[in-house]
This record gives C-alpha cells, structure tokens and sequence, in this order.
C-alpha cells in the first residue's frame, strides 16, 4: 500500500523545497523546549508563536519575519522564561525574502535584522558592548541575504535558459514546416495541375467509352490539390511567399508579382495557388523571356477573375525548365472556350506570340473546368 501512494503521490523537488527548511529550522526550538520548558505562560506563548511561525515562513515570509525578529527583540530584553531563539527562523526568513523579492525589499530586511541584533548586543544586560560575536552575528546575516540572492539569479538564469531553447526549438520547427511546406508546394502541385490537365486533353479525343476513367482521374487529382493545399496551409502557419532565388534570374521578382495577383483574386472571393517552380539544371532565363513569362502569367491569373465562377477554385503552375516555360492553369467556368478569346488583346494576343515562338498555347472547357496549356521556348 505504501508503494501505491507513492506511485499516485510522488514527491516533487519543489515539494520537498518547501516542506523539508521549515522542519529543520522547528528542530531547534523543540529541541530547545523540551531540554529547558518555558517558566512561565508568556514565555510558552511566544514558544508557540515562534512554532507556528515557522511553519508559515515560505508562504509570508515577510510577516513571519516581522514576527521573529519582535520575539528575538523580546528575549533579548527580558532575560529568563526558557524561550528559544529566533535568530535561526529570521535567517531562514531573511533567505527566502531575498530569493522572492527584489534588491530594496532583501536590503531592508537585512539592515533590519542587522539593526535589531546590534541593539540586542548592546541592552542585553549579560552581553558585552563590542564582542566578537556581533561581528560574527553579522556576517551570517549578510551571507544567508547573498545566498538568498544568489539562488534568485541562477534560478532567472535558468528560466532564460528555458525560455531561449524553447524560441529556439520554435525556430528550428517553424523553419522546418516552412521548408516541407516548400518542397510539398514545388514538388507536387505541379506535377498534379499537369495530371489534370492530361486528363482533361484526353477526356476531349478519347471515345465515350474511355472517357469515364479519364474523368476519375482529373477528378483524383483536383481532390489531391484540395488535400495537399490544406496540408501546406497547416504546415506553413506565417504564409510566407514561396520564393526561389536563383542567381541570374528574376523569378523571385515573377513570385511576388503573382502573389499580389492572387490576393487580389482572393478581394473577389476565389481561392487557389499560383506556383513557380524553377529545375536547378535550368539555365539563367534571359530579362526579355522572363518579363514574357511574367506578363503571361498575370493576365492568365487577370483573366480568372473575367470568367471564373464566383467563389470558387484554381491552379496556376509555372515550370521553368532548361528547354522552355511550361505553364498550366485550372479553374471552374460558366463559359463556352469560343467566348473566351475576343479582340486582339489579352490571352488571345499572348497565344499569337507564343505560337510564333514556335510554342504551344492551347486551352479547353470540359464540364465547366477551364483547362490552359502554354509551352513557350527558351
């Protein structure tokens, strides 16, 4: 059974802190009243304050101190009665107002002690004026107050300490988030656009017969971007832009331009990723294909919010690779392809140049899913 209490009561160390000082200090004046009991009711009744007190010292111990060092006044003026000292419970007293309370408050204390002790030196009427022991009495006091103080700074020290490995371990698991959050982001949203849009160019050619199993497929892989944008927008808690910087190359200027289209898509209620991907083994991009780029992908992201159905979702992939620029893009549509592309300007007029390029630039609208293609060489 005593086991048993101990496995469902264990003894803390700031348990034992507060428990065990309080008892060895009660040691000394039990020891005291039963080798010489108090002769009289008051000096039993200041026995029992003192007791009593000191059980009470780590809770207050500035009101216990102010009670010790009356009875330690008291004993000192009046000889006889058997009362024990409570020169030892004010030191216990002293040690824990220094560790709890700031500089002024631990002064004070102290000069009090210090101040009552000397007095009692000298109206003692056995004590002799100017003995060693003063000095001696003094000396402990100031070493219990400097431990008193010492405690409190190496137990702030500590906290810091704390405090510090904990901002770093935040650190270090935000960063971590953030930098999975990327690799998530770069590697696999891309590649699931793409999946998308295969399936979407197949569902067009393919027969009826076939077209149910391309259509499960653009259908997985949408569901895919829902899941894993839910899991990057976990993961990556301050929203900080993705930007890959690569020396040579503005495409970290190409990002940040994309993000604010698409806060600005998101003012208009639709919600989607613009992603630019660069591959390391792709060279620096010349200023005039990259301006190109960038300018394509704002007015695909432009003609979004021109068509797009309200409140709902899309994609936007740039790859970079060492060949040519690839760029896909998917989002919901109440609109025929042929009512798209009107005029000489916008997309259509970004398709003419691109296909002079020698690029590719094609675009399809399948149960209302928006779907565009453009290969532009590098």
């Amino acid at each position: 059974m005593t086991k048993t209490f101990h496995r469902r009561n264990p003894i803390s160390p700031d348990h034992a802190i507060r428990v065990l000082p309080p008892l060895m200090a009660l040691v000394i004046p039990v020891v005291q009243t039963l080798a010489s009991p108090p002769s009289h009711i008051v000096a039993a009744t200041l026995t029992m304050i003192q007791c009593a007190v000191i059980l009470n010292v780590i809770d207050h111990p500035l009101f216990c101190l102010s009670i010790l060092t009356a009875i330690d006044a008291t004993t000192s003026l009046h000889t006889g009665g058997n009362v024990p000292s409570a020169f030892l419970p004010a030191l216990l007293a002293l040690g824990y107002i220094c560790y709890r309370y700031d500089l002024l408050v631990g002064a004070l204390s102290t000069a009090i002690i210090c101040l009552v002790e000397s007095m009692g030196r000298f109206w003692h009427i056995t004590a002799v004026p100017g003995d060693r022991d003063l000095v001696y009495t003094l000396l402990v006091v100031m070493m219990i107050a400097c431990c008193g103080r010492m405690f409190r700074q190496q137990e702030r020290q500590l906290r810091d300490m704390q405090e510090q490995r904990l901002s770093e371990w935040r650190i270090r698991s935000q960063r971590h988030d953030e930098r999975l959050a990327n690799a998530l982001h770069d590697a696999v949203t891309g590649d699931l656009s793409l999946i998308a849009r295969t399936a979407q160019r197949h569902i067009e050619i393919q027969p009826n017969g076939v077209i149910e199993s391309w259509t499960s497929v653009n259908q997985w892989a949408m569901h895919a971007l829902d899941e894993i944008h839910h899991l990057i927008n976990h993961l990556d808690r301050q929203s900080c832009p993705r930007v890959v910087r690569i020396p040579g190359c503005s495409i970290s200027d190409m990002q940040l331009a994309l993000q604010y289209e698409s806060e600005q898509l998101a003012e208009l209620g639709l919600t989607g990723h613009a992603n630019v991907r660069m591959l390391e083994r792709a060279r620096a991009v010349n200023p005039q294909d990259m301006t190109f780029i960038t300018d394509l992908s704002k007015e695909i992201l432009v003609n979004i919010a021109r068509h797009a159905t309200a409140n709902s979702k899309y994609e936007l992939s740039v790859l970079i690779t060492d060949a040519a620029a690839e760029i896909t893009e998917i989002n919901v549509t109440d609109e025929r392809s042929e009512m798209l592309f009107k005029g000489g300007h916008g997309l259509a007029h970004y398709g003419r140049l691109v296909k002079q390029r020698g690029g590719t630039f094609t675009y399809s609208v399948h149960d209302n899913l928006w779907t565009l293609y453009v290969y532009y060489p590098l």
